[in-house]
């Protein structure tokens, strides 16, 4: 219960550890090295990162107080450089049902690398969860964040395969994406500072699907935000390139004056940026869907800018263009060369807008 400078960091094996003052946890990191301990947070606290790979570990917070997670990528602040950290125990409040609040946010290395934390565990709580600017957090439960409202503020949020969300969501700026599903009772806008990247190093899809009796839009496209689209294999229908599919509406707000940003990825087998991808002609035309849904609207011509700045070979005067498919459920990128070919010499690849890959999987990150 004293303040505590100490910057070792703790570690709980078993038992219960109380901390019943702000700095009662010193400047280090907690961490859960075997067993199934419990750290119980009296008072509103900040840990300096969180570790621990067995799922009997446990935080408990106390009603009405806030615990922050600040994962550090420097070795200078109790981490370690590069390292994606885990922790697979719970998070719940010490009196079961009453509301707890959560903060993870993060201090860059000295090369500018983000940390990541990977919740794989299921939790237990209501209350609020707050992913600020710093931290990548990947989520592998359902239940990671327990029955909380989630607000991703300036940080990642990645949902790893099968993992389906359905706590409320606002995402006022920062990173959603990874290969799960975000299912929602209200509409999820990507504005300014925000992006949506499907798949973690290697291509893949995002879904979103509206929750039982939802009929607003699911998904809308603002201006100012922007589309991480990676592209490995331009002729690949099967998971050659970002997907996101979207079980319901999707509503287009931005305009010429105020565009939403398609930023291009070209990638290689690894996941790294190339500038070139397989399979891909700069003399041919294009059209890969990029975007499926039951319904587009408000789409109008220049409202998306295309960020090509990364890819290579492209043929002199290409242009890069988003469109919208006959049915106004789709939305496609499409590529013309200078000189555009006959129909006929065209590479159409609509037929794989509702792919459903088997995804390589590699390193998670956001």
């Amino acid at each position: 219960s004293g303040a505590n400078t100490f910057g070792g960091g703790i570690s709980v094996e078993q038992g219960t550890l109380v901390i019943a003052s702000a700095t009662g946890a010193g400047n280090g990191p907690l961490s859960f090295p075997s067993g199934g301990g419990t750290a119980r947070f009296v008072e509103s606290a900040t840990v300096r990162g969180l570790f621990g790979e067995d799922s009997g570990a446990r935080v408990e917070v106390a009603a009405g107080k806030t615990l922050t997670v600040n994962q550090a990528a420097s070795s200078a602040t109790g981490s370690y450089s590069g390292y994606q950290a885990v922790f697979a125990g719970s998070f719940a409040p010490t009196v079961p049902g009453n509301p707890i609040s959560l903060v993870f946010s993060g201090t860059a290395g000295s090369g500018g690398d983000i940390p990541q934390l990977r919740l794989s565990g299921q939790s237990s709580y209501a209350g609020t969860t707050t992913i600020s600017s710093g931290i990548g957090i990947i989520a592998t439960e359902s239940t990671a964040f327990g029955q909380s409202s989630i607000n991703v503020a300036g940080g990642g949020l990645a949902l790893a395969s099968g993992v389906n969300l359905v706590n409320p969501l606002t995402f006022s700026s920062g990173g959603l994406g990874g290969e799960g599903t975000v299912t929602t009772a209200a509409t999820i806008g990507i504005g300014s500072g925000a992006r949506i990247s499907p798949g973690f190093e290697l291509p893949g899809v995002f879904n979103f699907s509206a929750a039982a009796g939802f009929s607003g839009p699911v998904l809308s496209l603002l201006g100012g935000g922007a589309y991480r689209w990676k592209i490995g294999d331009a002729t690949d229908t099967a998971g050659g390139w970002d997907m996101i599919n979207v079980g319901g509406a999707v509503a287009i707000s931005a305009s010429p004056a105020t565009p939403f940003t398609l930023q291009m990825a070209p990638i290689g087998p690894a996941g790294l940026l190339t500038g070139a991808i397989a399979g891909f002609d700069p003399a041919l035309a294009y059209a890969w869907p990029i975007l499926s849904a039951a319904s587009i609207s408000g789409f109008a011509a220049g409202s998306f800018v295309v960020d090509a700045s990364a890819f290579a070979n492209l043929a002199p005067g290409y242009k890069f263009s988003v469109g919208l498919d006959a049915t106004n459920s789709a939305l496609v990128l499409n590529y013309n060369p200078a000189a555009v070919p006959e129909p006929s010499t065209w590479v159409m690849l609509l037929s794989g807008a509702a792919a459903g890959a088997v995804w390589l999987r590699r390193r998670r990150r956001i």
